[in-house]
């Protein structure tokens, strides 16, 4: 991996990123690496823990240089789940830019200083390896990590899949607001701006719409990716000012009609991608060209290159009328499996095709559509209720600011639970008017039998609901 980004970077070395030149980071990787190299054996896993996203990617490249194999982690997340995840993986070094000296980690190299310190670390090579160039964890709607393996060829897949429709080079400047341990922002921001010569700028501060407004307002990015909450919450900031964003890519999580054409009139000029993708597909699967954002309805568009998707029923056959099923994906950037998980990988990859766990269709025209998770299908009274198709309705109504809607075990089967978060101007508005409202845009059988209205949701750094915290 290392030589097909040092590559692709070559060609642009002066583009900058952080405070760097490519130049200048490409040499101190190289350094850094030479000193990993005499540390670790080829493919020992280093969990890369760095405050600063700049310290992160020097420690990505770093690793790659010296055939390490990278485990992006964030120090915004906390100790326990950075440790749950070393402890699971058996991780041989953590790489932070600070001393840790809480002794929670066995070895440790500090990319700042050049220290070393902690018990000497115990190796035994892993065939599964061999291939692999980095190792992804993901939480999905459980909240329980899963470390997934991507390859050289995963990873370049997608990367050129990108940048063939997405078409960004050494003259923009994209802005990485969330941490890049998330695939999205790992693939589809840093390593497809790195393989294209743009220049990046960071946003390393907690989640705030305000602080990542106030720096496209400054006119020095002209790129930036984000989840429907974030640039929801960012379209409920007054400002005169332009905002001179050329491209905006919407990622992360599912969005409604409500969302999307608030973000449409709050970025006028700019060009807005809504993308699909999970960890296991190396992220990006597909991509809803601009001109039809806000038109279609839970639309993520047409795969990309070398990307192959079909819709199949509960038996795994393939459905081609256009009614809702299984999303399946086959590609070349599909994940090479779950570490040490051989029976999770088999449930997740039949036949060379991903199981994606989402519930979707696709339409007349070859569009992609996802309407929730497989996991989170309720089935009342022999009805299949698919939980985002109420949020959208219920996100509808001027009271709602946002909703949850899960499924929940009764004496007779499931039935359906929402949570809500109110607009502050109507937080003095009773549970049985709500119930009113909700009942104007819901069909009988969608109806809640449980209604909470609560101040707000647990949220991830990048505003993503947690769902498993509801």
């Amino acid at each position: 991996m290392w030589q097909y980004v040092s590559k692709r970077m070559s060609r642009n070395l002066n583009s900058c990123i952080g405070n760097y030149t490519y130049k200048e980071l490409l040499d101190i990787a190289s350094k850094i690496g030479l000193t990993l190299k005499a540390l670790l054996p080829p493919k020992a896993k280093c969990g890369i823990l760095c405050k600063k996203e700049i310290n992160s990617v020097i420690s990505l490249l770093a690793c790659w240089c010296a055939d390490l194999i990278p485990v992006p982690m964030s120090a915004h997340y906390g100790d326990k789940h950075n440790q749950r995840i070393a402890e699971a993986m058996s991780i041989e070094l953590i790489v932070p830019d600070n001393d840790l000296h809480n002794n929670q980690y066995k070895t440790v190299f500090n990319i700042l200083s050049g220290n070393i310190y902690g018990s000497k670390f115990e190796f035994s090579p892993e065939s599964v390896l061999e291939d692999v160039s980095v190792i992804l964890s993901t939480s999905g709607t459980t909240g329980i990590p899963k470390e997934i393996m991507h390859t050289k060829e995963s990873l370049q897949s997608n990367i050129e899949g990108i940048s063939e429709y997405f078409q960004i080079n050494n003259k923009d400047t994209v802005l990485i607001a969330r941490p890049i341990c998330h695939s999205a922002v790992f693939t589809g921001e840093l390593l497809t701006a790195l393989s294209n010569g743009s220049n990046i700028v960071f946003f390393s501060d907690k989640y705030n719409p305000i602080g990542i407004l106030n720096k496209l307002i400054d006119g020095h990015t002209s790129v930036l990716g984000a989840t429907p909450t974030m640039l929801f919450h960012m379209t409920c900031i007054k400002t005169d000012k332009a905002i001179p964003l050329k491209k905006l890519v919407i990622s992360g999580e599912p969005t409604n009609n409500r969302v999307v054409q608030k973000i449409k009139a709050y970025f006028p000029k700019t060009k807005i991608y809504s993308v699909y993708g999970l960890t296991e597909a190396g992220p990006r699967v597909s991509y809803l060209e601009p001109e039809k954002f806000g038109q279609l309805d839970n639309a993520v568009g047409v795969p990309l290159k070398n990307v192959k998707i079909k819709i199949v029923d509960k038996d795994y056959k393939e459905i081609s009328d256009g009614s809702k099923g299984l999303i399946m994906v086959k590609s070349p950037s599909i994940m090479k499996g779950y570490y040490k998980n051989n029976e999770l990988t088999e449930k997740a990859i039949k036949k060379g095709w991903l199981d994606t766990g989402d519930i979707g269709y696709i339409d007349d025209s070859r569009c992609l559509h996802v309407c929730g998770r497989k996991d989170e299908l309720i089935i009342k009274a022999g009805m299949n209720i698919y939980p985002k198709e109420i949020e959208d309705l219920i996100d509808s109504l001027s009271v709602v600011n946002k909703s949850f809607v899960y499924g929940f075990e009764t004496d007779s089967g499931q039935d359906i639970a929402v949570d809500i978060v109110l607009e502050r101007i109507y937080n003095n508005i009773r549970k049985k008017d709500v119930m009113m409202l909700i009942s104007g845009v819901l069909a009988e059988y969608q109806m809640p039998a449980r209604l909470n209205i609560v101040e707000n949701f647990n949220s991830t750094l990048s505003g993503k609901v947690k769902p498993y915290e509801i």
